[in-house]
């Protein structure tokens, strides 16, 4: 009863991992859909798998990264969750600074059984995001969910709606 969002980020407290799905139910509109799995992502106490219909597990993992505060729980979360085993990592670091940002989050994956091939690029986070998922046909993409504010997101856009909007890629979010 109430809320969906409401009723799974309560629930959630008792749990490691929250798995949703990404295809709204039958009398949901897409727009509402999208709606409660925001709301969702913005409140949720633990890491949120969200996974679209015909998700294929067993392929490469693409882990988006930023340096910022939502990203590094996000690869602490993934690194303990267990996902990666026997699969190909990567990590995209983006921006200038790409090899800078790049370098702790390989040595903290390295300290934790999971060696990462670097991307490294000058453009934007969620068109790189996108493409490298799609280039490399990535199982899974690790990030961040919603490292700035709401006000900042209405008027520069987030990278996390971008990505959630535009891929069928299972999406890691914390």
């Amino acid at each position: 009863d109430g809320d969906p969002s409401h009723e799974l980020c309560v629930h959630a407290r008792r749990a490691d991992l929250l798995i949703v799905g990404k295809k709204h139910q039958s009398g949901e509109s897409p727009l509402t859909s999208h709606a409660t799995l925001q709301a969702i992502l913005h409140h949720a106490p633990r890491p949120v798998l969200c996974v679209p219909v015909g998700a294929q597990p067993w392929l490469p993992i693409l882990i988006a990264y930023d340096g910022s505060k939502p990203a590094a729980r996000a690869v602490h979360s993934f690194a303990a969750s267990g996902l990666h085993a026997d699969r190909p990592v990567h990590l995209l670091c983006c921006g200038e600074r790409a090899a800078e940002v790049a370098e702790p989050c390989l040595e903290y994956l390295a300290a934790h059984g999971i060696q990462a091939e670097p991307l490294l690029t000058p453009g934007t986070p969620a068109e790189q995001i996108l493409h490298y998922a799609d280039r490399l046909q990535a199982g899974l993409v690790v990030m961040g969910a919603y490292g700035h504010t709401r006000l900042h997101e209405l008027f520069f856009g987030s990278t996390t709606a971008t990505v959630l909007q535009r891929t069928g890629v299972p999406l890691y979010l914390d």
